[in-house]
């Protein structure tokens, strides 16, 4: 059997073509390079939770990530607050223990013994537009164009989300705690 040798200008151009199905196929990396896929993803994440009227905890870490990776910090005694959400939990019952900091989006989480948010959050701020606000769910359009999310879930449906809380005790679940988000999303 004889094999043809491939020319240095074959490989080449297939090297150049897996490298661009690679950067276009692969969701963190094309919302970094390709700023409407960036775009894309916050508007179907917006659009479909206002539409379903709840937040779907693996989408949520799913949007997160791809819309703008960026670096989580899990210690179940506390975490430190992205200094753009401090003013925004100052009321709010619960000690975060985990942080998601990137580039267009700040988020941190935590238990909580509420299963519902304060009333208080359902009054808009000056040139805030709410966009939904349920008795778990309060998402609001800032004047900025940013977009600022509260939820609750059971940490029973978190753990199904997220790895960091799956060794956590399941006596957490039984005395009622629940998981607080708050998260700040910038374009």
């Amino acid at each position: 059997m004889q094999f043809k040798t491939i020319s240095r200008r074959s490989l080449l151009l297939v090297t150049v073509a897996f490298i661009l199905i690679f950067l276009f196929l692969e969701p963190k990396i094309a919302a970094r390079i390709i700023p409407y896929e960036s775009q894309r993803l916050l508007t179907q994440f917006i659009s479909s939770t206002e539409r379903q009227k709840k937040i779907n905890s693996r989408d949520f870490w799913r949007f997160r990530e791809f819309y703008s990776p960026g670096s989580y910090v899990y210690n179940p005694n506390g975490v430190a607050t992205p200094p753009i959400l401090v003013k925004r939990i100052a009321s709010l019952p619960f000690t975060p223990s985990l942080s998601f900091t990137s580039p267009r989006l700040s988020s941190v989480g935590g238990h909580t013994p509420i299963d519902s948010l304060p009333k208080q959050l359902q009054l808009p701020a000056p040139s805030q537009e709410i966009l939904l606000s349920t008795s778990t769910i309060f998402l609001a359009k800032e004047p900025d164009n940013a977009y600022l999310l509260l939820f609750i879930k059971p940490i029973s449906e978190i753990k199904k989300a997220n790895g960091f809380l799956q060794h956590e005790s399941s006596a957490d679940d039984k005395t009622g705690n629940f998981w607080l988000d708050v998260t700040l999303i910038t374009q």
